[in-house]
């Protein structure tokens, strides 16, 4: 035991974890959608669509029954009233003739069609004040989008066949699926960088040959690995943790209670548990991937034999690992997916497993025979 903590100590420098957290807030920045809300990833570019989805939650609960499309559409007046009285103190468009929310619309839906040239200047200045009113993120654009919003879900009631209405959106569904899609490459990014930075240095300290020469170092190398997987595995639960945490910390946590499945019809693979099981249980799987390939990533950082070595040997292993997560992620818990799953990436998932166990046994049984009248064999360190 004293070993093995020793062993994790030297994985786990301060310098190095820095540099991990560094890289992960600007993975963050680059890559997530998560990053980008209120507005984006959720298949508009509206930052109100999100937030007022989880007022209603808040207001309403998880879900409507079809009986109750009656608050919706009182939602919807309430918002154009409070439309129609920003319009009235808005001295441009009372000047154009505008005093009400379905007059605007209207009107803006009309000049729309128009190039500047076909309008007369009393008309370009109409459109001029109602695109002052709608856009720059004002108040008006805000209830614009909201109205937008509230009459969706109106279609909602009228298209779905289940008894109720989901007031979760696609959207949180897309982030999740998205971001966990990208998840896997910056957590092996990590466990290459953790892992071959380790090795590296043990191999400069001459420490290798000695390991492979006597029976007692050779011990030592179970006690790596072990120590490499729980390492890995403590990183692994911490990039998730932080996640999770961001998802919370932006107010996104109110849809952790509605059902997992879109009002249209569409369901999660796994039936009748809540958004929040199903963000729990797509972190749990991308975790179980990102240990299984730790594996090959552990034998490559073995073959290193200096730091650039091992850079080069770590880019091509994150880029197909990555790659190979992001395919089965995107599609395993997709929730855009209208036909039936075939499922094949949980077996994918089930198979990386398998073979990352094969991988660690013959490289340990490797080590254990890794002399030859005593002299060590390259391949072992």
């Amino acid at each position: 035991m004293r070993i093995l903590i020793q062993e994790c100590k030297k994985m786990l420098s301060v310098r190095l974890l820095l540099l991990l957290a560094l890289f992960t807030v600007l993975f963050y920045n680059m890559f997530f959608e998560l990053n980008l809300y209120p507005a984006g990833g959720q298949c508009t570019d509206s930052p109100y669509d999100m937030p007022y989805a989880a007022k209603l939650i808040r207001k309403y609960g998880s879900t409507l029954p079809v009986t109750e499309k009656g608050k919706i559409e009182k939602e919807v007046e309430d918002l154009k009233k409070q439309s129609t009285e920003l319009i009235r103190e808005d001295s441009a468009l009372v000047k154009a003739g505008i005093s009400d929310f379905d007059t605007m619309m209207k009107e803006r839906g009309r000049l729309a069609d128009y190039t500047d040239e076909q309008m007369s200047e009393k008309e370009q200045k109409e459109k001029e004040a109602i695109m002052d009113f709608t856009s720059f993120e004002t108040e008006g654009e805000k209830i614009m989008f909201q109205i937008q919003y509230a009459n969706s879900l109106l279609d909602d009631f009228a298209l779905t066949d289940r008894p109720e209405v989901n007031l979760l959106r696609s959207g949180a569904f897309y982030i999740l699926q998205t971001d966990m899609s990208k998840m896997p490459v910056m957590i092996l990014i990590c466990y290459a960088v953790l892992l071959v930075a380790y090795h590296v240095r043990e191999r400069i300290r001459g420490v290798m040959p000695l390991y492979s020469t006597t029976k007692t170092g050779r011990e030592i190398y179970p006690i790596q690995y072990l120590g490499g997987f729980i390492c890995c595995l403590i990183i692994g639960v911490l990039q998730l943790l932080a996640y999770t945490i961001v998802w919370y910390a932006k107010g996104m946590g109110i849809f952790w209670q509605c059902p997992a499945w879109e009002t249209r019809g569409i369901e999660c693979w796994i039936k009748g548990i809540s958004f929040g099981q199903y963000m729990g249980i797509y972190e749990i799987l991308v975790l179980l991937f990102c240990i299984a390939a730790m594996a090959l990533i552990y034998g490559l950082a073995r073959l290193a034999q200096g730091y650039i070595t091992g850079v080069v040997l770590s880019i091509p292993s994150c880029v197909i690992t990555g790659a190979a997560g992001s395919v089965i992620f995107e599609g395993l818990c997709s929730s855009f997916n209208m036909f039936s799953m075939k499922m094949w990436e949980l077996y994918a998932l089930i198979g990386c497993a398998v073979l990352a166990v094969l991988v660690v046994y013959f490289r340990l049984r490797w080590d254990e025979k890794s002399t030859h009248y005593g002299c060590p064999s390259k391949q072992a360190y």
